[in-house]
Order: structure tokens, then sequence, then C-alpha cells
């Protein structure tokens, strides 16, 4: 899914949010961009995303971490590829699946998710975000929502980029 991609389907829900202004009744919502891993949803809110799109190349970190599958230039950003999946220990690493990156920042740190599919942009009323508490490996998920009989795991941007083994890995340009 492509930057334009997100801003067109944001410029849609705007155009149907604004229809159904007339409704006395507000649900408080949190928008996130949702993407699959290692047979896992995430989201990661949609403020925090930079660029979304197409992996197409990825050059390896020589004795990088496995949860850092390489390098690759998106949109003018030379930025690390991270394996949340890998990170959190859901899996293997490997790249032979992930065609997809979303560029997320926080404050000057930026890196790149590996996705296996983009799935779009999910407005989540607050009263389906819980608070939830997960291993120490994952301390950057600290929520998560049921959306349509999909289980999301919600990322904290400014935790992720700041969790200890990703010193290094953050933007590199």
């Amino acid at each position: 899914m492509s930057a334009r991609d997100i801003e067109n389907e944001l410029r849609e829900r705007a155009t149907r949010l604004s229809r159904s202004a007339g409704n006395k009744q507000q649900i408080s919502t949190e928008a996130f961009v949702a993407f699959l891993i290692g047979k896992q949803c995430f989201g990661v809110p949609l403020r925090a995303v930079v660029y979304a799109g197409r992996l197409r190349h990825l050059t390896p970190i020589p004795n990088g971490p496995p949860h850092l599958l390489g390098i690759t230039l998106m949109a003018g950003h030379l930025i690390s590829v991270l394996d949340i999946a890998s990170l959190f220990a859901l899996r293997r690493a490997g790249v032979a699946d992930v065609n997809s990156c979303l560029i997320i920042e926080s404050g000057p740190r930026k890196i790149g998710l590996a996705a296996e599919q983009a799935l779009g942009i999910e407005e989540i009323p607050q009263d389906q975000i819980s608070e939830i508490s997960l291993a120490a490996s994952a301390a950057s998920v600290r929520r998560a929502a049921f959306v349509e009989r999909m289980h999301i795991l919600l990322l904290d941007p400014q935790v992720l980029l700041a969790d200890p083994r990703l010193l290094g890995g953050g933007s590199h340009g």
C-alpha cells in the first residue's frame, strides 16, 4: 500500500465520517496501519507512518542481528528493515515472504517494518482497544484490539525505537 493509497483511503473515510456527523453519538477512534508478519497482525499508529510501499531491494547487514533483515532505499530514506516477528520470537527471520515495508518514525529515529501483507488503515474504536502485558521482549506492544475477527497487536513506535536491541539499527541517513 503506497502513501497515495493511504491518503486516498483517508479522504474516503473522512467523507464517510462527515456524512455521518449528524449522529449525536460520536465514537472515538484511533487510526492504525495494519500489516501481517509471522502469522500475526500488527498495527502501528497512522501518525507514525512516514511511507508504506513494496520492498523491492534489500541489502543484508553483515553480521547483523537476525531481526534486522537489511537496509533499503524507500522514498528517499535509507532505512534499516526490522522483522518484528523475529524481534518478538514469533518466527525465524526470513525474507522470502516479505514484500512490503512501512517506514515509521518517532522523534528523529526511523525504521522500516517488514510486512508480508499491508492490510490498510483500520479506524479502531477506543472501546475495542485493551491494555495488555506481554513478555519483556515485546514491551513495545502494550495494547491490542479485536476488529472484524482479527486480533491486532498495537505497536508503540516510541517504545519500539528506544528498544536497546535496535541501537544502531534506526535511520541511516
